[in-house]
């Protein structure tokens, strides 16, 4: 569960079109609310992966209201895998998160590691605060083609959607 977790950080994140970490390409990123009253909403956010594998954040996500509970139903696709589904308690994990680059990239997000999350706007902080996924380099391969994932969130004051679609790409030789 907490490789999963992983997993979902790096691809939560929205990420343009680069060539780099180890050459691979990560584009056609999009992220959507799925509905429209959702208590989490991101704005113009996206995330630079440049050629040190440093994550780099910018845009935010704007917090209706105060919670303490994201308990989340998950739907992953990676062809050719076969769909992962599932619930996990974001909150519990947190309390228990052991992977520091998923720390820092909260940190980086203007995000506490845990729950409660205040209400307002957490702004990603662009340069003056990067992420290193340096020791992660040798997966990305891993990761190539298209994902999809589809977040539906039950909170204590409400209900939150994000839907996600990102391709990681590297360019042939030859």
């Amino acid at each position: 569960m907490k490789a999963l977790f992983s997993l979902f950080a790096i691809i939560f994140i929205y990420i343009r079109s680069t060539n780099a970490c180890n050459g691979y390409t990560i584009s056609n990123y999009q992220i959507s609310p799925c509905m429209e009253n959702g208590i989490i909403k991101p704005i113009n956010m996206s995330v630079v992966l440049d050629n040190d594998c440093n994550l780099i954040f910018t845009g935010c996500l704007n917090v209706d209201k105060a919670l303490n509970m994201a308990v989340t139903k998950y739907t992953f696709n990676k062809p050719p895998m076969p769909s992962l589904k599932g619930t996990m308690d974001f909150c519990e994990i947190m309390k228990e998160l052991q992977y520091p680059q998923v720390k820092q990239g909260l940190r980086s997000l203007g995000l506490p590691n845990r729950c409660p999350l205040s209400k307002g706007l957490k702004c990603g902080k662009g340069k003056n605060e990067k992420t290193n996924l340096g020791n992660l380099r040798k997966h990305l391969g891993a990761a190539a083609g298209t994902t999809t994932v589809r977040l539906d969130f039950e909170h204590d004051v409400g209900k939150s959607c994000v839907d996600i679609v990102i391709t990681i790409t590297k360019p042939r030789k030859g």
